[in-house]
């Protein structure tokens, strides 16, 4: 996210002379809030997804738990509760602010636009939720032919982008110098969906390929340089593929994890 911080409000001093006149201090980020927000749901059938972090505006199309998974940095299958439409509808949102963002505070500007405008309250608490745990699918612990185990600096600046990257689109997910954990908590528990708890004992950085048919019935609108829908189903499902390219295996369970609840929210006010 392009954010740039700005510090206003010296003290000047020419020729002995004090000057009384400061430039306007900048908000607290935590009550930092857009200065304009226009919020219209998508109409039925759109799937268009996403949003765009400029330094003096926000722009995208998501839903309530999409914003929260931005707002508070939680995973979407980690905020239970509420209304269905909270996941299923999605709204265009338009916002604006008068100068240049802090480093963080999109986060609490769109904590506040989802209180004003949705009414939304919530609380933190610990619940058993469905989890998957994670193993080695092979007897001997070794990974599949897709995952590689390298040793690279990825945590400089100077470092080469090509081999300490990732990217990830429809049915496909590659990932260059990742580290291990990294890959579970962030990456596989998105594809899959819920809480993922690692048992394989690995650890370190990987080189990770994986293609898999998504299970979808049309490509998104979004899709850049999309495969075929024929190409999809041409592939194995993704457990099967995580099983077979990278030699992992996921079962369901249950355990207590830390979430996010809804407490009440409301579509949101007219613009």
């Amino acid at each position: 996210m392009g954010r740039i911080a700005v510090v206003l409000g010296c003290l000047l001093v020419v020729l002995g002379v004090q000057s009384h006149a400061q430039a306007p201090q900048a908000l607290p980020i935590d009550q930092s809030r857009f200065d304009v927000a226009s919020i219209k749901p998508d109409p039925a059938g759109s799937n268009i997804a996403g949003y765009r972090p400029d330094p003096m505006r926000f722009s995208g199309h998501l839903t309530v738990i999409e914003a929260m998974n931005l707002a508070y940095q939680v995973p979407s299958n980690r905020i239970v509760d509420g209304p269905e439409w909270a996941r299923s509808q999605r709204y265009e949102i338009n916002a604006t602010n008068s100068a240049l963002r802090q480093p963080g505070e999109l986060l609490h500007m769109v904590r506040h636009l989802l209180e004003e405008r949705f009414a939304l309250k919530v609380h933190r608490e610990r619940r058993p939720r469905p989890v998957y745990v994670l193993s080695t699918a092979r007897s001997d612990g070794r990974v599949g032919p897709k995952a590689e185990r390298v040793e690279r600096d990825c945590s400089s600046p100077a470092a080469d982008f090509r081999r300490c990257s990732k990217s990830w689109g429809l049915g496909f997910y590659r990932s260059s110098g990742l580290q291990w954990s990294a890959f579970v908590s962030n990456d596989l528990e998105a594809m899959v969906g819920r809480p993922v708890f690692d048992k394989t004992g690995l650890s370190g950085q990987f080189d990770i390929t994986l293609e898999y048919n998504p299970n979808i019935s049309r490509i998104p609108e979004s899709s850049i340089n999309p495969p075929s829908l024929a190409e999809l189903e041409a592939r194995p499902a993704l457990f099967t593929a995580l099983q077979e390219q990278l030699g992992l295996k996921l079962e369901a369970g249950t355990e207590p994890i830390d979430v996010l609840v809804i407490d009440a929210v409301e579509r949101p006010t007219p613009d």
